[in-house]
């Protein structure tokens, strides 16, 4: 179930949302497999989502991770590859506090990119 804030990717992205997503941590995921569903719970058609050079960053600790993703918008249609940063840890409730950038070519997610993802 999904709390706060739904991203979409598109023409004008969203460059910050923060919300707190709830998980089964139980069910064993990979560090890598958790991230992705985290991405996947900001889109409009989860399912439709491709990754590439999905890996954790260079910088920024264990819960941060870099990529590219592209995905369906509204209309239905695939927006091409667009750059991302996930930073995420769990809280107390087992919730995870999840803060996803998308590159909308602000100076600001440039430089998350370049600090945390460049070279990757």
């Amino acid at each position: 179930m999904k709390k706060g804030v739904g991203i979409a990717i598109g023409g004008a992205c969203v460059a910050l949302a923060l919300a707190g997503v709830a998980y089964d941590w139980k069910a064993n995921r990979s560090p890598e497999a958790l991230s992705m569903a985290v991405v996947k719970s900001k889109l409009n058609d989860p399912d439709s989502a491709v990754f590439r050079n999905h890996q954790k960053a260079k910088r920024g600790g264990e819960g941060v991770w870099c990529g590219e993703l592209n995905a369906r918008n509204r209309m239905g249609g695939m927006v091409g590859f667009t750059r991302y940063v996930l930073a995420m840890e769990a809280d107390r409730n087992l919730a995870i506090l999840d803060k996803v950038s998308f590159d909308d070519g602000d100076a600001e997610f440039r430089g998350k990119w370049s600090l945390m993802c460049e070279g990757l």
